[in-house]
């Protein structure tokens, strides 16, 4: 972090996604590797840590610009490949 501090423009750019908004930290089970429920609470976790970042070094405490992106929302033809893809355009 410190040598993205100095750099011209830091930034730190985390892979999200809006299923963060239905998940809920497990705090006996921070390393749960099973299921759907994990996958949600580490895009929690990502979100959680970005706003940490702007919080301490972002806005007017510092000149790191920290964010979140969902890639599921950005115009893409990820799917292409995915079986019944197409139903999820």
């Amino acid at each position: 972090l410190p040598v993205t501090l100095r750099a011209p423009g830091p930034r730190v750019v985390s892979v999200g996604s809006e299923l963060c908004l239905h998940a809920a930290l497990k705090w006996d089970d921070l390393n749960n590797k099973s299921g759907f429920d994990a996958y949600m609470q580490s895009k929690l976790c990502n979100l959680l840590h970005i706003e940490e970042l702007h919080r301490r070094h972002g806005g007017a405490k510092g000149p790191l610009r920290a964010v979140c992106i969902d890639p599921g929302e950005a115009n893409t033809d990820i799917v292409r490949h995915f079986p019944m893809g197409w139903a999820i355009k």
